[in-house]
């Protein structure tokens, strides 16, 4: 009889796991069906499709939603990496956008990521809007783009998801939250900021397409996908372009950046070098002063300053103290109105090309005053 007491104790035991087994999994089986139906939910609020998490226990796929959202497809998932012997779930909202090559943005709260960005060689960024600029660090490697990207509309619904991490980069748009997002809201607030993050290189694209048309002009390249994207007018019978490139300027500290080029090109015989920016930004390296400088206004430095003088007068310099453009540069060839960034505003740009022209011609009669 003693032989028997430790067999029914394991026995009991036994059975005991079994039943403990079977809980568990039974727990596991409702939790799953509770977690199916709030991203259903989330996936019928967004008009979209849910997928149902599927496979065995050793190649299971996540469940998943798919959504078109302002022509942006959208992707919710679970993604999961794993650290020697643990690992961490997030729930990950993903979906591809137009860009420029090369451009990178890093959106989160002050933390450990902080440190990635500048290692990566990206700077801090401060976007202009308060509210926004104090509760998130920005890494970027163009800053001005990033500002162009990161408008009121996009940074207010960023703003509304505040504990997920943001990133563009190659192509993606990739936001991402620690541990399973199960409040309904939440989610699909995430899913509606991702979209309108992603469509932003599309918003800037039509944008680029209006400013083409209601300036008359003819387009050629793409404003992402080709090195210098090109509006060419004809003005009179000569050729004035509108043009994306990267170029260092004197407000930047000669950093290279994007810029929007106004050029026209050069006649007459004499086509002196020259630059003009703000105050206090050019060198004795870009040439002579143009006499009479104005305090706090545009410093005119050229190789000809007798030359560059006629070109100048009173009407002009205040149409460029109106336009703000970071430089303008005159070679051999051409004259360009530079602005930092990507420049929309098509009344801006029509002043800039008449400057450009007319800085381009011949010198007049009459000095700069």
């Amino acid at each position: 009889m003693g032989d028997l007491v430790p067999l029914l104790v394991m026995s009991a035991l036994g059975a005991g796991g079994i039943g403990i087994v079977s809980m568990l999994v039974s727990f596991n089986r409702a939790e799953t069906r509770r977690r199916q139906r709030l991203w259903a939910e989330v996936a019928r609020r967004l008009g979209g499709r849910f997928t149902p998490t599927d496979g065995s226990a050793f190649q299971r796929r996540s469940m998943a939603i798919d959504a078109p959202i302002d022509g942006v497809d959208v992707h919710i998932d679970l993604y999961t990496v794993r650290h020697g012997d643990s690992s961490t779930t997030y729930t990950r909202v993903t979906a591809m956008a137009e860009t420029p090559f090369g451009l990178t943005l890093r959106i989160h709260q002050e933390g450990f990521f902080s440190n990635i960005g500048k290692k990566l060689g990206m700077q801090d960024v401060a976007v202009g809007h308060p509210e926004f600029d104090d509760l998130f660090v920005v890494k970027a490697s163009d800053e001005d783009l990033a500002r162009a990207w990161l408008v009121p509309e996009v940074t207010e619904l960023l703003h509304g998801v505040v504990s997920w991490s943001h990133r563009l980069e190659g192509g993606m748009v990739s936001s991402m939250c620690v541990g399973f997002v199960e409040d309904v809201g939440e989610l699909t607030r995430a899913a509606l900021a991702v979209a309108r993050f992603a469509g932003r290189g599309g918003a800037l694209r039509a944008d680029w397409d209006r400013v083409a048309q209601s300036l008359g002009g003819v387009m050629t390249g793409h404003l992402w996908r080709d090195g210098a994207p090109t509006i060419a007018l004809d003005r009179s019978g000569s050729t004035v372009r509108i043009e994306l490139a990267r170029a260092a300027l004197p407000s930047r500290r000669h950093r290279t950046g994007l810029v929007t080029r106004v050029c026209a090109e050069r006649s007459g015989a004499t086509r002196e070098p020259f630059v003009a920016a703000r105050a206090g930004q050019l060198t004795e390296d870009d040439g002579q002063l143009v006499p009479p400088q104005q305090p706090g206004r545009f410093e005119l430095r050229s190789r000809d300053p007798r030359a560059t003088a006629t070109r100048w007068d009173e009407g002009q310099r205040q149409t460029l103290e109106g336009l703000v453009p970071c430089a303008i540069v005159g070679t051999e060839s051409e004259v360009a109105i530079l602005f930092g960034g990507l420049m929309l505003d098509v009344e801006r740009l029509r002043s800039a090309v008449v400057i450009a022209r007319q800085l381009a011609a011949a010198p007049a009669s009459g000095p700069y005053r």
